[in-house]
């Protein structure tokens, strides 16, 4: 039997409902969400020392090193499972109302990852204080700058997923945050988005 079956998973995504899953995508799922193990560590302590060497880049080649000294697979890399783990549960969801030439319009839900949404909500709450102190949004400045700036990098990750979903010229976007956000930090991300706004 061919390994292409198809898992029902019930699990919601932002628009509710069951989404469809293959067994390799269910299996990578599962490992993103278990923090990588290395079999023969001694100590929990020497494991958190290992952990911090996997989190700094000048020591990532000695934490690999480490890790394969205490049992880790010799066709794996720690540092890569690590990372992967660190930002499994971290993407916030959009969706946005897509017309592709069909009958009716699709709300595509983009996962934008969290690197994106965390700089965005960064420079929106300095926006925000700012405000609060009395400026005006045209006397802001580099702070301005740097929030848009940061809002562009997300819209241009969505345009980018788009491109690869639809082709680059196959569709036209009818308004972003249709449905709203779910996920990481999604109510941060929305007031965000929508002080942008008035920043283009």
């Amino acid at each position: 039997m061919v390994d292409t079956h198809t898992f029902l998973v019930e699990k919601l995504d932002t628009r509710g409902g069951n989404m469809k899953i293959t067994r390799k995508q269910l299996r990578r799922l599962i490992e993103t969400t278990i923090k990588p193990n290395i079999p023969n560590v001694p100590s929990e302590d020497l494991l958190g020392r290992i952990d911090n060497f996997a989190r700094d880049k000048e020591m990532q080649p000695d934490a690999d090193s480490f890790a394969g000294s205490f049992g880790y697979p010799e066709d794996r890399s720690y540092v890569d499972d690590l990372a992967t783990y660190d930002a499994a549960g971290r993407v916030t969801f959009d969706s946005v109302d897509v017309a592709t030439g069909q009958s009716s319009n699709e709300i595509v839900t983009v996962p934008i990852p969290y690197e994106l949404v965390d700089e965005l909500i960064r420079r929106h709450q300095t926006i925000v204080e700012l405000e609060n102190q009395g400026m005006r949004t045209q006397d802001i400045g580099r702070d301005a700058y740097t929030f848009r700036l940061a809002a562009e990098n997300v819209f241009r990750h969505i345009h980018d997923y788009l491109d690869d979903k639809y082709g680059r010229d196959n569709y036209d976007i009818q308004g972003y945050g249709a449905e709203g956000a779910g996920g990481y930090r999604h109510d941060e991300y929305e007031k965000a988005m929508m002080k942008a706004g008035e920043f283009f």
